[in-house]
């Protein structure tokens, strides 16, 4: 996407919808929450808003390896929306294994959450790839 943008706009003076076009034209199915191709809603949070989530997830690894647990999002407007990715740790780093759509001040539950061994760790945004005011990861 940042190759397809420089060569776009090279040498040119280029604006903040610019940059959305092109995210837009590179849009994953993942990121398209509002199902329409395009990216306001991330734009009007992170970009032109001024709201910060917070995060908690607490989960159980229960007996037979699955994962359990609640993530919860607040302290935003009702519409604000976030992608909240989700890792575990099999021993050897943080392992992407699926995200949870929230929408505003909301909670999404886990339930036996089939993994291909038992993992040593859980975590929502692992990897610090989600902006907000804190993240919390509990047991």
């Amino acid at each position: 996407m940042m190759k397809d943008f420089i060569q776009t706009h090279y040498n040119q003076d280029v604006s903040t919808e610019d940059l959305k076009a092109m995210v837009e034209k590179h849009i994953t199915k993942e990121m398209n929450l509002t199902n329409n191709g395009k990216l306001d809603w991330f734009f009007n949070e992170y970009v032109y808003g001024t709201e910060m989530p917070s995060y908690n997830f607490d989960y159980q690894i229960n007996g037979d390896g699955s994962l359990s647990g609640k993530i919860t999002q607040s302290g935003v407007s009702e519409n604000f929306a976030m992608l909240v990715p989700l890792y575990v740790d099999f021993g050897s780093g943080w392992i992407k294994v699926g995200s949870a759509t929230m929408i505003g001040n909301s909670s999404v539950d886990i339930t036996n959450m089939k993994l291909p061994s038992t993992p040593k760790k859980a975590a929502i945004c692992a990897l610090k790839d989600v902006l907000a005011a804190s993240i919390q990861n509990g047991k």
